[in-house]
Order: structure tokens, then C-alpha cells, then sequence
């Protein structure tokens, strides 16, 4: 077994042993937009909490100043993608591979044409890729976060 492998082991070692860690939020939520009758304002409630989390509310992000309910026209968007979270990538279409990143701007465009307002001053909100596609992978799983710990990993793979 070589040093990656027991890297990995190590981590998901972590995870079986507290059935309550916080990577496990990305389950619940996963696992609820994979309901067919997954209601809207749950769903909403699941994305907030797993995207909190996930590193996604912290001090200067402009969710911190928002209830849950900031996400419902995203995650309604969502729902309706429910297709996505069964693409089989090793038979991808490029009008699939289209559709994922068309809705990565389709959430970034949401945020930043819908809020106005950052604890009540007038303000441009900065939409990430990473909230964009740590959205995605929460609900759909069809595409990775884009945050530092991929990029860094995909860019030392050259």
C-alpha cells in the first residue's frame, strides 16, 4: 500500500469514527435532493447547514448575513437538475458537461443579480467558484469543489 492510500484510510478512519463530523452534512444534504419529494424549504435548511460546514458562512462571506431562505430559488433551480446527479462522466456528453458548468454561472448570476443589501449596506456580492460548486456537489454531486484544496491537488497532478 503506498503513502496516498494510507493518507486516505487515515482520513475516512476519522469519519467512521464520529458518526457526527461535519463532512457528514454533506451526506444529509446529498441524500435530500435525491428525495423526489424533497420539500423546498428543508432543502433550503439542508444546503444552508452543510454549506456552513463547509467553511461557506464565515466572517466575510456575505451568507453570513442571511437566513437560509437566501437559497430557495437556487435550490429550486436544483431540483429540477435532479438528472445531473446520474451522469455517468465516463460516458459524458459535452451538452452535459455544458449543462454543469452553465449552472455554476447560473448560481453565481443568481447571487450577485438578487442581493443588494450586506447587513443593510448597498454592496456587490463576491460569488466564488467555490460556493458556486460546493453548491453543486452538495446537492447534485456532479462536479467537485472548486476550493484551494483541489486546485492545489489537480495543479501538482501537470
Amino acid at each position: 500500500m503506498n503513502d496516498i492510500d494510507n493518507k486516505i484510510l487515515r482520513f475516512h478512519a476519522h469519519l467512521e469514527g464520529d458518526d457526527n463530523h461535519r463532512y457528514k452534512s454533506w451526506e444529509h444534504c446529498y441524500t435530500y435532493f435525491s428525495k423526489e419529494n424533497a420539500e423546498l424549504e428543508t432543502a433550503c435548511l439542508q444546503m444552508a447547514f452543510y454549506l456552513a460546514s463547509w467553511g461557506m458562512y464565515r466572517g466575510s462571506s456575505f451568507l453570513l448575513w442571511k437566513d437560509y431562505l437566501i437559497h430557495k430559488d437556487i435550490v429550486e433551480h436544483l431540483l429540477s437538475k435532479r438528472h445531473l446527479q446520474r451522469i455517468d462522466f465516463t460516458k459524458a456528453t459535452k451538452q452535459e458537461l455544458d449543462e454543469i458548468f452553465n449552472l455554476v454561472d447560473w448560481i453565481k448570476g443568481w447571487y450577485q443579480n438578487n442581493i443588494e443589501f450586506i447587513n443593510g449596506e448597498k454592496k456587490k456580492v463576491n460569488v466564488t467558484d467555490t460556493l458556486a460548486t460546493k453548491i453543486i456537489l452538495g446537492s447534485l454531486g456532479c462536479i467537485p469543489a472548486y476550493d484551494r484544496y483541489f486546485i492545489d491537488g489537480i495543479t501538482s497532478v501537470r
